[in-house]
């Protein structure tokens, strides 16, 4: 039994789902933008779009669903982690304590003070952010 079908959805419930005239997905179709059997399959006189189908129009009418480079969220530095190169910090806007994995070339944890400011990028993991800068300039007081 074929289980990829139960993964792929019929185009006029997408079309529906996303507010997309079904002439839309037609046009995509005769312009190559929908590639047959990687964005859609044609089982009788119904089309169903793939799971990569998906992303696609999702793209294509603009929406896209990767974080973007203003996606970043401010954090506050709270402690050292338990690896070297893992920063623990509050968001600035409340919420729980959450990792932040430093990226950047030779970046660690114990050059941060508690309350350095740091711009981190989510990741596809809850709860783990990346932070890929330098190290904040420290202030003088």
């Amino acid at each position: 039994m074929d289980t990829t079908a139960f993964l792929n959805t019929p185009e006029a419930i997408l079309a529906a789902r996303l507010n997309v005239p079904r002439e839309s997905f037609k046009r995509w179709r005769e312009n190559g933008d929908l590639k047959r059997l990687e964005h859609y399959v044609k089982e009788g006189q119904a089309y169903h779009i793939t799971p990569e189908g998906e992303a696609e129009v999702l793209r294509l009418i603009g929406i896209h669903t990767a974080p973007s480079a203003s996606a970043k969220i401010p954090m506050l530095a709270q402690a050292a982690g338990v690896m070297p190169r893992v920063l623990r910090c509050k968001p600035v806007d409340g919420g729980a304590m959450v990792s932040v994995r430093l990226t950047g070339p030779r970046v660690f944890a114990s050059q941060f003070r508690r309350g350095m400011r740091i711009e981190a990028t989510p990741t596809d993991i809850e709860g783990i952010f990346e932070y890929d800068g330098p190290v904040p300039k420290r202030t003088r007081i």
